[in-house]
């Protein structure tokens, strides 16, 4: 919940949604996205149509961390020595 408060005012917004996967009226939801275990964490992209497991830190601000550069720019102008190092730092 705090991930997704913060992350709901980012430009543009990433949703985070909660499913409880037990519930009778999610089991086809699901099912369609072989949710097995629990918690389950899913990225979804493109309306859907691209999914893959999410793998990154389980707690509030490393979600964030994660979205975030998974939402910005595939690239980034280097202008200095700093520019490189901290993008390397940040891997």
């Amino acid at each position: 919940e705090k991930a997704a408060s913060i992350l709901s005012s980012h430009d543009p917004p990433v949703i985070l949604a909660k499913v409880d996967a037990n519930d009778e009226a999610n089991k086809e939801l699901a099912s369609a996205f072989e949710i097995r275990g629990f918690p389950t964490l899913k990225i979804l992209r493109n309306g859907g149509k691209s999914i893959e497991e999410y793998k990154g830190p389980r707690e509030a601000d490393g979600i964030v961390k994660y979205l975030k550069k998974q939402s910005g720019s595939v690239s980034a102008e280097i202008k200095s020595v700093e520019d490189a190092s901290s993008l390397i730092v940040d891997k």
